[in-house]
């Protein structure tokens, strides 16, 4: 009932958003669509979006996409480590050593801080000025096609240490630069 009486709220006094084509998915948070299927907002009006949320006293967080706004403190890094280590018995030290994590926006600034092999696509330089931590590693290429690229570095690292493992040279190099 409060996420339906912000979302009216929100889409009343804020032209030209939309809820996001995936809200009837979600249970627990709201998500206001500002750049997927509508034409990109102005920083004015993602501004009142987040005012609206925040007045509610939801959490909003910018995504590349959407704005997510949601009850309660929690966020990608906490629900994370929970899943880790139920799923996978990984504990939050574990998960640091062994985990890659790539994101595109400023809702993961938590996890940015949080894992040393951080990786972002390079649409992430868009929002510099609203991130507290930034990833270890940036793609040169945006949106899918930067997690495209990360994806073949990885198979392509695989390849290489089972190619060491059986005495071939080593092939292959990740194009993306060094965060900060």
């Amino acid at each position: 009932m409060r996420l339906a009486a912000v979302r009216g709220k929100i889409l009343s006094q804020v032209p030209g958003c939309a809820t996001a084509t995936d809200q009837f998915c979600r249970l627990y948070d709201l998500a206001i669509d500002v750049a997927e299927d509508v034409p990109a907002l102005p920083g004015s009006a993602v501004a009142r979006v987040v005012s609206l949320m925040q007045e509610a006293g939801m959490t909003a967080m910018m995504s590349s996409i959407h704005i997510n706004g949601w009850f309660g403190t929690c966020n990608k890094l906490a629900m994370a480590e929970i899943m880790l280590q139920e799923r996978y018995s990984l504990n939050p030290e574990q998960a640091r050593r062994h985990c890659v994590y790539v994101g595109d926006s400023p809702n993961d600034a938590p996890m940015f801080g949080q894992f040393p092999l951080a990786v972002g696509v390079a649409n992430l330089a868009k929002h510099k000025d609203a991130l507290a931590s930034w990833p270890a590693y940036i793609c040169s290429a945006e949106c899918g096609a930067g997690f495209a690229e990360l994806s073949r570095f990885l198979l392509d690292a695989r390849h290489v240490e089972h190619a060491a493992a059986a005495g071939q040279p080593r092939i292959g190099r990740f194009e993306g630069k060094s965060g900060s």
